[in-house]
């Protein structure tokens, strides 16, 4: 049963990046790297590991100071909202 939780997470993930708030898609996108890094873990591949939990760090990260400048900027986390502000 165990070895299905990657595949649910990235299923779960790539939905997730479908929705309009901007903290589902970060929260989506960390699905993703989770179930990445669960099927790397599990492989001979493990010093990959590290790698990925590195760089998902850093993409929380920078994801996460997007998210602020865009509330900050925008006064809403809405891509719909942030998408109609085109000139």
């Amino acid at each position: 049963m165990m070895e299905y939780v990657p595949f649910f997470l990235l299923a779960a993930g790539l939905y997730g990046l479908t929705r309009r708030n901007a903290l589902k898609v970060l929260l989506s996108a960390e699905m993703i790297s989770l179930g990445a890094l669960l099927l790397v873990a599990g492989s001979p591949y493990q010093p990959l590991t590290l790698f990925l939990l590195g760089a998902s760090a850093i993409e929380a990260m920078v994801g996460f100071t997007v998210l602020l400048w865009m509330y900050r900027t925008y006064e809403t986390i809405d891509l719909d909202v942030i998408r109609g502000l085109r000139g």
